[in-house]
């Protein structure tokens, strides 16, 4: 059976448990190589005017795509997003129609229905910037993670507080999203969903920590 630590590491939450349970010990801040070696290579002004094209059609594009999910039932309508949006987020997607350029449904059979309409409406917010959001940098310098972001990225982070809602229920629907975004491979909202929950613990003792596990089924 996974332990909690097991679990915390997968979804990528070791600093932030550390953290909470010594708060005396300050930590230095892990550097990511990946994230720096994007740093260090600089687009080019060409590039830059490409992505901003790119962009501009992915905001502008009116095609859609039909997401298949795992437990549609017979008479029931998939579930429609923004074509090129979601086939540049969404890993899975991109090489589901890359074959097959005129594909017009995609099946997620590892995806619920009712996990799939939320992450329909991630990608309704992110078609107004044609990005995912921008990976939130580990260790949180913030419980409040509309501090670590963007303006424009701003809209994200509340509604991700609203897919949570306090409740038992939408904690394991949170956790859900997660995993749905990690089986579609949507990189930004796998981080954004544990970066919230690392949020919830950041600072806690550890005889609390527990708790908020248990909402995500993982004790």
């Amino acid at each position: 059976m996974t332990s909690q630590h097991e679990e915390a590491s997968i979804m990528g939450l070791d600093d932030d448990i550390s953290s909470s349970s010594s708060s005396s010990v300050a930590i230095a801040p892990v550097v990511n190589q990946e994230e720096k070696k994007a740093e260090d290579k600089k687009p080019s002004t060409e590039d830059e005017a490409k992505l901003k094209v790119n962009l501009e059609a992915i905001r502008q594009d009116t095609t859609v795509l039909k997401l298949i999910p795992g437990d549609l039932a017979e008479g029931e309508d998939a579930i429609t997003v923004p074509r090129m949006l979601t086939e540049q987020l969404s890993k899975l997607v991109g090489s589901a129609l890359e074959p097959n350029p005129e594909e017009t449904e995609v099946p997620l059979l590892g995806v619920k229905k009712n996990v799939l309409k939320v992450i329909e409406a991630y990608l309704a917010l992110r078609k107004k910037s044609g990005t995912d959001l921008p990976i939130i940098p580990k260790p949180l310098r913030s419980k409040n993670l509309e501090e670590l972001v963007a303006e424009s990225d701003k809209e994200t982070i509340q509604w991700l507080k609203n897919v949570d809602d306090t409740s038992p229920t939408g904690r394991l629907l949170l956790y859900q999203v997660i995993m749905g975004a990690n089986y579609m491979d949507i990189q930004g909202l796998i981080h954004a969903g544990c970066a919230f929950i690392a949020s919830l613990i950041k600072g806690e003792p550890l005889d609390k920590i527990p708790g908020e596990y248990s909402y995500c089924g993982l004790q």
